[in-house]
Parts: C-alpha cells; structure tokens; sequence
C-alpha cells in the first residue's frame, strides 16, 4: 500500500486532541449535604459528586474519534499496489555459440542477459522467469541483475528453446543472432558479434579447426571436460558414472563444477519401491530393485529408467535432459555388466551436453550487430485499488453513529 499525501496524515493530532481532552479529569460538582435528597441519592447508588465516569470519555466520542482517524486517513489517499503481479518470462539460448567472447571480452550469452535486464528495467522491478533447455526455471527480481554467473555454471545446452512456441506478449527470446526469427508478440534480444575462430567437429583423425576461411585438421585439445557428481546417488549408479567418464576420456568433480558436460545428481524422496522389481533402460534389462524411492511426481525431464513390477506397474528412476540425469535414491542390484554398459551407457551418451570448445561454422561466422526489441507487455496489470472513497464512507458513518449515539 502507498499513500498518495503522506503529509495528510499530520491531522491525526485531530482525533488524538478529542481524547486527550474527553479523558481529562475534571473537577468535582460542589452539593449541599445537608439536604434529604443527597441522602436519598447515596442509598439508591446514585453519584454524589467527583464523578469517576468522566474518565472514561462517552460512547459518542470514542467513534467521532475513529471517524476522524478515518478522514485522516482518507485525506492521505491509500491505494493498493499490484506491480507485483507483472512477470516476464525470458527464453534464453543456451549452446556452445553463446559462450563465445565478443570484441570486448564478454561472452555472447552474458552481453544478452545484461540487454535483457536493462529492456525490462524500463518497466520497473518487476519479476523475471528465467527459462533455458536442461535447466529448472526460476525466477528473480530485474533489480538483481542478470544471472550470468548461474547459467554459465550449468551444462551448455544442445538445443535452442522452442521459441515458436512461445511467441506471446510478455515473452522475451535470448540468442545470439535473429536469423529466421521473427517473433510477433514476443520481444528478442540478440547480442550480434564477429566471427570467432575455433573448432567445429571432431573426425577419426582429430578436431577440425575453421580459421574464417578455411579448415584444417588439429590434435585433440587438453581438458576434455568434466562429469559431475552429486551426494546420494545409488553405488551402482556412482560406479558406473565413474567407469564412463573414464571411458569418455572426461574427469570427475563435485557439483559446483563450472561447465560440466553433465551432472548426476540424486532426487528427493518419492513412492517406496517394491523390492525385486527389474530396472530397464528403454527395453534393456540393467539392474534389480533392492529397495528404496522412486522419483517424486513431476520430475522434470525425459524418464530413462523405470523400474517395472512383475504385474507391470512401472516407477520412473532417472530422468534426463540435455546435460544432466536426475536418479532416484534407491538400491539396485547389478545383472550382467554387458547389460549395464550398454543400458546406462546409452542413457548417459544421450544425456551428455556438448562440449563447449566445439561449435558449427553457422555458429562461429559473425552474428550482425545486437538487436533488443521490445515485445507487447504482459497482461496489464489491475489498476491501484484507491481506498480513499471507502475510508470517506467509513468516516461519515462513524460521524453519523456518534451524532446518534449524542442526541439519545
């Protein structure tokens, strides 16, 4: 709530004077005693002088004196806000070619989030739905500024966001280049940028290189990337991440990693499972429920493992998007470990996000100057609900009740 004429409330001395003055003791009534009828008054309870009662000020004063702290109030002109209400949702394009660096230094993908906070900041604090491939949304304020350092953390995505698909007022789109694009109710904010050299395959004989003209054939590059490990996870589950990363030639770290090419992490709680279930990757048989959780409802992702009962009742075990895997926190029991390569090597093979250092020459060649378009608004927001008519009302009823409550 905000008042209009703050200055207003100043007339609150008005109402707070009335009952100053209607609790002040007054003196006592002088009576003569000797006469009959102030004998007779005493035996029937009746006050005789000094009465008490005038400290306690009359029922009529009391709501003369809330109806004036209702004027006061209504003089200040409160209103109820709703700016809370407006929020945006922002798409933002999360592959490799928007970790390239621009001529002064900043990544694509972090000159496009400081464009999008200052667009939206010309609407105010408002609120801000971060939305990206491989990622749970999540929300802030415009006033805390661009996530950057959050969403570089996580894994590069593979894909970009479904952007036709959101084509709606109070929709931003984040990439590095328009293109094709050509939202019509959504806002689109590019970064642009030159060409940057650098890889863009990998082929039996090593990585190739473009150089803005031409390619040719390098040695694969150190630090081949890292697969992170969250607290929790199954020991069969752990095992065989470590196996693969191996196999992958990539390293293993603790969450927190920057940029991993894939986290695996253990979820909350869900159904208790029933013991002797068998876990099957796709249709591969992987491995024997020996108790514990499956996944809480609405885990989001794509479901890779299920455990499936004799009677055919199915619990999903992990989910997968691009970059990550999200595994139940249950017990399993290995089968035969051919059938465990193959089943979680191809859930993890899918799930494992691009490595960073490689992006197609389309990604790589220059990405024109920087476009920031504003799109339509969200919903409009409900108008300020102004409360100074009510508090009018309230006034000149308490103002009516006092003058009733006087005259009886």
């Amino acid at each position: 709530m905000e008042l209009v004429a703050p200055l207003a409330l100043l007339t609150l001395l008005v109402p707070l004077a009335v009952l100053v003055l209607a609790l002040a003791p007054r003196r006592p009534r002088r009576e003569a005693t000797g006469t009959l009828e102030i004998w007779r008054r005493a035996v029937q309870g009746a006050p005789t002088g000094g009465s008490s009662r005038r400290w306690r000020p009359p029922a009529w004063i009391v709501v003369a004196a809330a109806g004036l702290v209702a004027w006061s109030f209504s003089l200040a002109a409160p209103r109820l806000e709703a700016r809370d209400a407006e929020t945006y949702v922002v798409l933002v394009d999360r592959r490799p070619r928007m970790l390239l660096e621009l001529e002064d230094g900043r990544s694509r993908l972090d000159a496009a989030l400081t464009a999008v906070v200052e667009l939206l900041g010309e609407r105010g604090d408002a609120r801000v739905s971060w939305r990206t491939p491989g990622a749970d949304a999540f929300e802030t304020r415009v006033s805390d500024g661009a996530p950057f350092a959050r969403l570089a953390a996580l894994p590069p995505a593979d894909r970009a966001p479904d952007f036709e698909a959101f084509d709606e007022r109070g929709v931003v789109w984040v990439t590095c280049t328009a293109g094709t694009l050509a939202p019509l109710r959504a806002g689109l904010v590019t970064s642009g940028g030159t060409a940057v050299r650098g890889f863009v395959g990998v082929g039996p004989d090593g990585w190739t290189f473009w150089d803005g003209s031409g390619f040719e054939v390098r040695e694969a590059p150190a630090d081949p990337g890292v697969v992170a490990l969250g607290e929790g996870l199954p020991e069969l589950v752990d095992a065989f991440v470590r196996a693969y990363a191996v196999a992958r030639g990539l390293g293993v770290a603790p969450m927190g990693a920057r940029s991993p090419r894939l986290e695996v992490t253990a979820s909350a709680r869900g159904p208790a499972l029933r013991e002797g279930a068998r876990v099957v990757a796709g249709t591969r048989p992987v491995a024997v429920v020996r108790g514990g959780f499956a996944l809480p409802r609405g885990a989001v992702g794509r479901v890779v493992l299920e455990a499936v009962d004799g009677d055919g009742t199915r619990a999903a075990l992990a989910v997968a998007d691009s970059g990550r895997v999200l595994v139940a926190p249950c017990e399993l029991g290995e089968l035969a470990p051919e059938d465990v390569a193959l089943g979680l090597g191809g859930v993890f093979d899918e799930a494992l996000a691009p490595d960073a250092r490689l992006v197609p020459v389309a990604g790589r060649r220059s990405q024109g100057e920087p476009v920031v378009r504003a799109g339509e608004p969200p919903e409009p927001l409900p108008s300020p609900f102004p409360l100074r008519a009510p508090l009018a009302v309230v006034a000149a009823l308490a103002f009516a009740l006092a003058a009733w409550l006087r005259g009886r």
